[in-house]
């Protein structure tokens, strides 16, 4: 049965905007008619933005799912693996090495627990090391952002050498978002509406490029969708 709907958990406004700009075109295109960012929210309605705790988190989105899952329907989460709630499940004793055996490792802890709790079709992806790793994929697309900001690419490409977009690391000072902020002190007051933006002009063929582990998500997701 072709899938119709696609909703997303997103981490916060530059994740909901991204999917919105770049996402949902995509799938469009592959037949699915809509594909919806979720931000969570709280009792009060008020929405929670980042995910300081994730028995937070996976209390409303395993509740999301339960009322709007259906044949048709798959979830998914645009979530940073940067500052990852200290009670994710399995995360003391996930497997060190590379960061993506890492990750997956984590995003199958994650995708069993919800699927325990009777969430079903959810494949469960965490960003390598957070959004903005997809944006260092083309630094001069960052630099054209804020063109009066001089020599913004040059000093991004320099604070990466020699490192693919997701193999920069998660440390507080040299996170991707970090080294971005240091460069470009703006775009700390502009990641919603800046970020996805950036993205959109570097395209979705360059970032599946160059990130192998968002590609691989997208891929799972565009297998399940077409079936």
């Amino acid at each position: 049965m072709p899938v119709e709907r696609i909703y997303i958990l997103c981490e916060g406004e530059t994740e909901e905007a991204f999917t919105n700009l770049v996402l949902a075109p995509h799938f469009e295109e592959l037949g699915v008619w809509s594909t919806t960012p979720i931000i969570p929210k709280r009792k009060s309605g008020i929405r929670m933005g980042g995910w300081n705790s994730y028995q937070s988190t996976k209390h409303f989105w395993s509740r999301f799912i339960l009322q709007y899952q259906r044949p048709t329907v798959l979830f998914s989460s645009l979530l940073d693996l940067y500052a990852i709630p200290q009670d994710f499940p399995g995360l003391a004793g996930a497997p060190g090495g590379p960061p993506g055996v890492r990750v997956r490792a984590l995003e199958q802890n994650m995708e069993a627990d919800f699927q325990s709790a009777g969430a079903q079709k959810f494949f469960a992806h965490l960003q390598l090391h957070e959004y903005e790793a997809l944006l260092l994929v083309d630094c001069g697309a960052i630099g054209a952002e804020f063109p009066n900001v001089r020599h913004a690419a040059q000093n991004l490409r320099a604070s990466i050498a020699g490192l693919a977009p997701e193999e920069v690391d998660e440390h507080p000072d040299t996170a991707p978002s970090k080294r971005i902020v240091r460069v470009i002190p703006q775009y700390a007051g502009l990641k919603s509406s800046a970020g996805p933006i950036i993205a959109s002009s570097i395209g979705l063929p360059q970032l599946r490029a160059s990130c192998p582990h968002f590609h691989d998500w997208l891929t799972r997701i565009e297998a399940a969708a077409t079936l």
